[in-house]
């Protein structure tokens, strides 16, 4: 459990996995496949965000634009 904590005040976990497990933030929640998303969530003024457009997939997961497919 320290390690999943150690991960999620870095960023790393949600950085790598766009997962919402660090702090509730969920990138695609809200959002249809397709949608803009980022990784960090936008209250979040430690987390750092690539410069990689990304998008919301058909999983449900923040993730690179160009990697997403919708169909």
């Amino acid at each position: 459990m320290k390690r999943l904590a150690a991960l999620c005040s870095t960023g790393l976990l949600l950085a790598l996995l766009a997962l919402p497990a660090c702090g509730g933030y969920d990138a695609c929640g809200d959002k249809d496949c397709g949608d803009p998303c980022t990784v960090c969530d936008p209250d979040d003024s430690d987390c750092v965000e690539s410069a990689a457009v990304k998008s919301c997939n058909a999983r449900g997961v923040c993730a690179t634009a160009a990697t997403n497919s919708c169909g």
